[in-house]
């Protein structure tokens, strides 16, 4: 599961990589899971050195990108019991005291002189035994070795050699890990084939998290380390106070380090956007993370696309029945346009926009205006072909069956579906694991339907359950499962197997990506 979470929250965090021709340097890099190998090295390491600061020569001043994420960073480890000291520069230094005084950490903050800077770290390496030291968007030397910000602008004379601690022998005696944006960054090194061989780094770390701002690449770090410490994140306060630490150091002149002035905005993303990017890194971590079926008596699942393969069956009633009707069947063009459209009718009728009776024909008359067959199909004919054709179309997921057949020892279990009656009932009347079922309840058949708590309490009475705590929903619907369970009070599951990133507030108490993780939860 952590690995899992970390491939989205790396996906996520990636925001805004494209503008800086950062991309394929991203696909690269996310081939070797670096947000997932920095945080369990962070996790086997005691004590943490945080290199950040990068200076702005054109405008003399600190870039607001960076200490943000490492304050963030070092006061999650901090909150783990790690040892954590902050390296910056003349320039940075004053942003991060700041920083660590408005939260009363008490976190060391050392600024590496640019005069002999490598008798500066030789001392501070006596002083401190690091196993982990990290840079959090630290400019690198390039191949030339000199500092170059990302429009060629020159400041090797103006910042300390942070290169020193990341090279040999120094990097033999530790850890390292980077986070960085725009390819000019200490860690580079390592996709140096995939960047401007002008500006970019050429140190490499162990570890490298490319990110759409360093900022955000630190805050995914910070959200992981919390799911592996099953900590929970107050959403409303985290994004609260990452705005008011950003207003601190521009009072103090960060600036944005692509506007090249003062704003409230990290690399040229303005504030709101930025909390929207945070937000939902947040949003993607459950609540609870230690997912045991013991503690429930009775499951229900949802069937289309949880247990049965919907767009399967799907596919193959439209194509039969089309077929039936004398229209050759084109899957670009018929399946792509139904597909869409059921989508967004089902949802229609999950917000009460529309009824269940009504849908069955409305989403015809949709299609067939959509690909342009009118007059050539009726969509009533249409409609009930597809639904004959549907009926008799059942296919379960490969782990469906054994998954459901090994529960039914342990749990009562329900199917709640917001599905068509007459389709419903042959479908899952003619799959193997219908057996096992004790109810299988059908929206259309008593006139409720999810998200409604109404379906889920009547769930309830049907389990003889009175005590929802006892209760656990399945589900793929964010919408539909996960925020109807919600509402009843009832503890949910979603069911995400293509790793979708959730842009949602609704809030699944656990998350799984295979339906092997609940068998290995009971």
């Amino acid at each position: 599961m952590e690995k899992e979470l970390a491939k989205i929250l790396e996906h996520i965090a990636s925001d805004g990589i494209e503008k800086r021709n950062m991309k394929k340097a991203f696909l690269e890099n996310l081939e070797f899971d670096g947000l997932y190998h920095t945080a369990k090295a962070l996790l086997r390491s005691q004590t943490i050195g945080i290199a950040t600061g990068f200076y702005i020569k054109e405008v003399e001043a600190p870039e607001s990108d960076g200490p943000l994420g490492a304050v963030a960073l070092a006061e999650r480890l901090t909150q783990m019991g790690k040892e954590v000291v902050l390296i910056t520069d003349q320039h940075t230094g004053p942003l991060l005291k700041a920083l660590l005084a408005r939260e009363n950490l008490k976190i060391p903050v050392l600024a590496m002189p640019i005069q002999h800077t490598e008798k500066a770290w030789e001392a501070l390496f006596k002083t401190y035994r690091f196993d982990h030291l990290m840079a959090i968007e630290r400019p690198g030397k390039n191949k030339d070795g000199q500092l170059l910000s990302s429009s060629g602008v020159n400041f090797t004379e103006d910042a300390p050699d942070f290169d020193l601690a990341f090279s040999p022998p120094f990097n033999q005696k530790y850890t390292t890990s980077a986070i960085g944006d725009g390819g000019n960054e200490i860690g580079m090194g390592c996709l140096a084939d995939f960047l401007d061989p002008q500006i970019s780094a050429k140190s490499k770390t162990n570890h490298l998290i490319v990110s759409g701002s360093s900022n955000v690449g630190a805050h995914a770090l910070c959200l992981l380390l919390s799911l592996m410490t099953k900590s929970t994140v107050d959403l409303t306060a985290y994004l609260k106070s990452e705005e008011e630490r950003l207003r601190l150091i521009s009072d103090l002149g960060a600036v944005d380090g692509l506007l090249k002035k003062v704003a409230m905005s990290v690399d040229g993303v303005p504030l709101t956007h930025y909390l929207k990017t945070l937000s939902l890194l947040i949003v993607q971590t459950p609540e609870r993370y230690d997912l045991k079926l013991s503690r429930y008596k009775t499951l229900i699942f949802d069937a289309d696309e949880t247990l049965f393969d919907f767009p399967k069956s799907e596919e193959e009633a439209l194509k039969n029945a089309l077929e039936y009707h004398g229209i050759l069947y084109d899957p670009m063009r018929h399946h792509k346009a139904y597909s869409a459209i059921n989508a967004q009718i089902w949802s229609e009728f999950e917000k009460g926009l529309i009824t269940q009776e009504a849908l069955k024909l409305e989403r015809f008359e949709r299609f067939i205006k959509h690909t342009e067959l009118l007059g050539t199909l009726c969509p009533k004919d249409l409609a009930n072909s597809y639904l004959k054709f549907l009926g008799e179309a059942c296919y379960l997921y490969p782990e469906s069956d054994i998954l459901i057949e090994t529960l039914s020892k342990s749990h009562k279990l329900l199917i709640l579906t917001n599905g068509l009656t007459v389709v419903q009932q042959n479908r899952i009347g003619r799959s193997p694991i219908a057996k096992y079922f004790d109810h299988i309840i059908i929206s259309e058949a008593i006139g409720m339907a999810k998200p409604s708590p109404d379906i889920f309490e009547y769930a309830l009475k049907c389990a003889g359950e009175t005590d929802p705590s006892k209760v656990l929903m399945i589900g793929d619907s964010l919408t539909s499962d996960i925020a109807g369970g919600n509402r009843a009070g009832i503890d949910t599951c979603w069911y995400n197997p293509l790793y979708k990133a959730n842009h949602t507030q609704i809030r699944p108490v656990y998350t799984i990506h295979t339906l092997k993780q609940l068998r290995k939860s009971i």
